[in-house]
């Protein structure tokens, strides 16, 4: 009685453990530090009580625990099992810090110094067009510069027409701001890229990728290198298993992917440097519209023009070919419509390689052999892909060239066909009393080895 009371208390143990990691939940207030904390105590209570939980089970559980602003990572690490339980330990610390940074600075507990602090703020303002601090964008220069090289010499002085040259005017600037800005996205499983022209080393794979958002899914059809001037230091840097996604609205720089190869983000007042392992800025991501922006300019900017040309004297070859091979009677008919130089003693190699036919071999009447195992037959079939009762792949076919008998034999491997001749060679020649004299093969390798030909030498076979 007292063993079944302790056993049940036990087993009750046990199971309210196993439910309690099972209903794991991220508290409002708590860290990523307490919380996987929280996660292992369970794990090893568990443990204890003679309910093993896996390192895999574990990070699901964790995973599958994570609320509130956590939501977006939590369905990026679902599709991300392989993750140990440090390496989740890691990202989220990550995401933490992010989360924690990105938002508004915090208040000023003094009130003495709110004006200092709100004169440092101003003096920390950029410019989103030429991303120089200490002015906004109404006022910069450059963009003023811009703007009076770009103003045609005449126009209209009408008030309509000023509003639509301003208007073309501020899309083109805002078009040549946004094409090389790629987004640092912590929601990215990798990087992301719109313009096919930006790649070397392409590979053409379809897939498909998961963003945030209603439509959350596009297609991907490849993925490669892409190398782009840093605007930020001058210099060209290397983004390498970038996916080809071309419905995507801006390319998109992966947080996860960074850290996962040992890139650190440190968060400043406006901007997120990204630092690599060797503590060297790479680059930098400035705030604009609440989004990180980084300015990456492809090396090679190309202008693609489509030219016209005619020539009057166009050969017969060319229209042929132009036309898909189309023979010399219909060519014919097409001259009231083509001006081109009319050949009868032209001949297209194609055409005559695709019309070329495939004789059959005329059948033999007369017979090889004049009696049983005079003439013999062999091949061995190639290997199938579902195996036999017995582990058979292979399987060989003798044939008699007098009497037409065939025999079959079922092989696991192709080393067995030497032993499986030896026995049908001692058996029919023995019922009989006839020798095998010739042996007919395809000459492939199963027949044509060192062991088949100095068994057929040492008994006057010819092959």
């Amino acid at each position: 009685k007292i063993k079944s009371n302790f056993t049940g208390q036990a087993e009750d143990r046990k199971i309210d453990a196993g439910n309690e990691l099972h209903n794991l939940r991220l508290c409002e207030k708590e860290n990523i530090n307490d919380y996987i904390a929280r996660a292992r105590g369970l794990a090893t209570k568990c443990a204890s009580l003679g309910l093993d939980v896996t390192e895999r089970e574990l990070a699901f559980y964790v995973v599958r625990g994570l609320t509130g602003k956590y939501a977006k990572i939590r369905e990026i690490l679902k599709t991300q099992r392989e993750k140990s339980i440090d390496d989740l330990l890691e990202i989220l610390r990550e995401e933490e810090t992010l989360q924690n940074n990105v938002g508004m600075p915090n208040e000023v507990s003094n009130p003495d110094l709110t004006f200092t602090v709100v004169r440092r703020q101003r003096q920390k303002r950029v410019c989103y067009f030429c991303r120089k601090p200490n002015h906004v964008m109404k006022d910069c220069f450059i963009r003023k510069r811009i703007e009076a090289q770009k103003k045609p010499r005449f126009y209209n002085s009408s008030r309509k027409n000023k509003d639509l040259e301003a208007l073309a005017l501020s899309s083109e600037v805002q078009e040549t701001s946004t094409k090389h800005v790629w987004i640092l996205d912590n929601g990215a499983s990798a990087h992301m890229v719109k313009e096919r022209i930006r790649f070397e080393n392409f590979v053409l794979s379809t897939g498909e990728v998961f963003l945030a958002g209603k439509d959350s899914k596009l297609k991907s059809y490849g993925i490669g290198n892409v190398k782009a001037k840093n605007v930020y230091k001058g210099s060209v840097i290397k983004i390498e298993n970038v996916i080809y996604v071309p419905d995507l609205r801006y390319n998109l720089i992966s947080l996860t992917t960074l850290m996962s190869k040992g890139f650190k983000c440190v968060s400043k007042f406006d901007s997120i440097l990204i630092i690599d392992k060797h503590g060297n800025v790479v680059t930098k991501a400035f705030k604009r519209d609440n989004r990180l922006e980084i300015d990456l300019k492809p090396l090679n900017e190309y202008n693609i023009e489509c030219n016209l040309v005619e020539n009057p004297n166009d050969s017969y070859e060319i229209w042929h070919k132009r036309l898909w091979h189309l023979n010399q009677q219909y060519m014919l008919q097409m001259k009231s419509v083509i001006d081109f130089n009319l050949n009868s003693n032209f001949q297209c190699d194609s055409c005559d390689l695709g019309k070329i036919t495939r004789k059959f071999h005329p059948p033999i009447t007369n017979d090889q052999s004049n009696d049983v195992l005079e003439l013999i037959h062999a091949d061995l079939c190639d290997p199938v892909h579902v195996e036999s009762l017995g582990g058979s792949k292979y399987f060989l076919i003798i044939v008699d060239g007098y009497s037409g008998m065939y025999f079959s034999f079922f092989l696991k491997s192709k080393t067995e066909v030497l032993s499986t001749f030896e026995k049908f060679k001692a058996k029919y020649e023995n019922l009989h009393d006839k020798r095998i004299k010739r042996l007919r093969t395809d000459n492939d390798l199963e027949f044509l080895n060192k062991e088949m030909t100095a068994y057929l030498n040492k008994f006057g076979i010819m092959h």
